[in-house]
């Protein structure tokens, strides 16, 4: 086999998984992100509702 055929496997096999996993990264990246918003959301509302009672 040459050095050749050893890198184009290589990279054909590589890619693709690289691929995915930028792709799950990304989706558990924007998970996150809802998440931390929807706490800060919930954080302002309840900040709003405090000068309120008093």
């Amino acid at each position: 086999m040459h050095i050749d055929d050893s890198i184009f496997q290589l990279f054909v096999i590589v890619m693709p998984a690289l691929l995915i996993a930028g792709v799950a990264l990304f989706v558990y990246s924007v998970k996150k992100r809802k998440a931390q918003l929807n706490r800060i959301e919930e954080k302002l509302a309840e900040m709003s509702k405090l000068p309120n009672e008093q």
